[in-house]
């Protein structure tokens, strides 16, 4: 059985790819409000090249943003991977994905851009906003309290949003605050009778 990619299916994987690597640099330089003329002119790729894969701006920057979370996605999937089974094991391994990637320069610059991508751009928002509440769900489908899933995320994602708005911290404290939600998770019992309601 041939499994090999035909010339023309792999010519528009990879102007895909140069397109999409371009709109990284100029959304990260420029903003959303980057033009499609200066994306074309950074990949090298016509602007008919370039409608012919994303035929609004609004298609191409859902991209962008798709193409930064499938890398996320797989950093969470090879470390869940390694995670010991049991309940929390997703959750933790979306804490140790997240702090892994606030480590490395490249990433956290990403995670400037896609932060750009979902404050002005509506479908982006969107976006995202189905992929963190798909992961909740699966998250609290793991055996952990949606309080404590919640708790959790805001805290994990609050860390990426004020590194990549003030730049990287002492990153002692960012070892501490991952240590201290991973022991959330494995004590998620005695956090969640916690955060649950009391009535007077």
């Amino acid at each position: 059985m041939n499994t090999t990619t035909p010339p023309r299916q792999r010519n528009l994987q990879q102007t895909r790819r140069l397109l999409l690597d371009a709109a990284r640099t100029e959304v990260a330089a420029r903003g959303a409000h980057v033009s499609l003329d200066a994306i074309s002119r950074t990949s090298g790729v016509s602007k008919g090249g370039l409608l012919h894969h994303f035929p609004t701006k609004e298609s191409m920057l859902l991209a962008l943003a798709d193409d930064l979370y499938q890398r996320f996605e797989r950093t969470l999937a090879e470390i869940a991977a390694s995670e010991p089974e049991g309940p929390g094991h997703a959750l933790r391994a979306y804490v140790r994905a997240t702090f892994r990637e606030l480590a490395a320069p490249d990433v956290l610059h990403e995670h400037g851009t896609l932060l750009n991508l979902i404050a002005t751009v509506p479908a982006v928002s969107r976006f995202v906003g189905g992929k963190l509440t798909a992961m909740q769900r699966s998250f609290a489908a793991d055996g952990i309290a949606p309080d404590v899933v919640r708790l959790v995320m805001l805290a994990t994602d609050g860390a990426a949003v004020g590194m990549v708005t003030a730049g990287p911290s002492d990153s002692t404290a960012h070892a501490g605050l991952e240590n201290q939600l991973l022991t959330l998770i494995s004590q998620q019992d005695a956090a969640a009778a916690l955060l649950a309601p009391h009535t007077p």
